[in-house]
């Protein structure tokens, strides 16, 4: 039996809404990936023009944030991120979620963000072996992230170890160099150069490889506020 004109249309208008979905999702990872190598990002209102048309619009929250950051507007980042999590959306990359809470001074922002994220693991309930080492190692990132941003030196230094145990041996590149590049950045923060410095490598080697701009210009940032040869100083660690 042939399509009525009615579910011809709605046929039509169903395939426009998903090649627009389709698009502006490849257009997203696309610029995303420019702005995390600190490209410039010249189309993004065509781009949340394109999310909106698919309606999307309310899930660009994120991608908007990113972009704010990258480009110095911090007001605009917590905003977004704030609006995020007002929409009820876990962070997927929730170590990165807090790592901008806070860059922009928000602690609490960065906290709420953990909050929801424990409810939504709690919810899963995950069982594989796999899945819970690296959910446990996601753990250990963001608890060094909050301690670094404390100052609590020692804790910072032994859960980005912890997570790094995991990260390295599964091969996630990307985020074993940003966790080697915040354990590279309390280390000296501690006192030890020379340790700090040789985990910098590490995450240079990974910013080199993936063309990440931002990342090489904080290494380089780092690297020249270490003393040279200064060893771990105990009374910073506790």
């Amino acid at each position: 039996m042939p399509d009525t004109p009615a579910q011809t249309q709605g046929s039509d208008r169903a395939e426009a809404v998903g090649d627009r979905f389709t698009s502006s999702l490849a257009r997203s990872s696309l610029l995303e990936i420019h702005a995390i190598r600190g490209e410039p990002v010249d189309d993004l209102d065509e781009l949340l023009d394109g999310w909106e048309a698919a309606g999307l619009g309310g899930g660009t929250e994120w991608f908007r944030a990113e972009t704010a950051f990258l480009a110095g507007d911090l007001d605009t980042t917590r905003s977004m991120l704030a609006a995020y999590l007002d929409d009820e959306q876990v962070p997927e990359k929730p170590w990165t979620f807090v790592d901008r809470c806070l860059a922009v001074g928000d602690r609490a922002l960065a906290e709420r963000s953990v909050s929801v994220r424990a409810m939504a693991l709690e919810a899963e309930a995950h069982t594989d072996a796999d899945a819970v080492a690296l959910d446990a190692a996601i753990d250990a990132a963001i608890t060094g992230r909050l301690a670094e941003d404390a100052g609590d030196l020692a804790i910072a230094t032994d859960a980005y170890e912890r997570a790094l145990a995991t990260f390295e041996p599964f091969g996630w590149d990307m985020l074993t160099g940003l966790i080697r590049l915040w354990l590279g950045r309390t280390l000296i923060s501690a006192g030890d150069a020379e340790s700090g410095a040789a985990s910098l490598t590490t995450a240079r080697g990974v910013g080199e490889t993936l063309g990440l701009a931002p990342w090489l210009t904080e290494i380089d940032r780092l690297t020249n506020v270490a003393p040279a040869g200064s060893g771990p100083d105990r009374s910073n660690r506790r």
